[in-house]
């Protein structure tokens, strides 16, 4: 009986974080993606030499509160 109760917890925390990660998907990100111009027209230089990589933590995919009115420069934190 205690397994079932288990494997049913289980089974619901699931559901749980697939509707959390739905509605981060639905309700965050860049609302006009037609804003953006194609990679070979865009005027957007990065602020770091070619070859350089960069892991980025954020982006225009953050939550709507510190996104909010932020357009393009939506908190960037980039790590080398």
């Amino acid at each position: 009986m205690k397994i079932m109760a288990l494997k049913m917890l289980t089974g619901m925390a699931g559901v749980g974080i697939a509707a959390l990660l739905a509605a981060y998907w639905i309700f965050t990100g860049p609302e006009n993606l037609d804003q953006y111009p194609p990679a070979g027209e865009s005027p957007y230089l990065l602020p770091w030499p070619a070859g350089t990589t960069y892991l980025c933590v954020q982006s225009n995919r953050v939550l709507p509160g510190r996104s909010i009115g932020l357009g393009f420069a939506a908190g960037r934190r980039c790590l080398q």
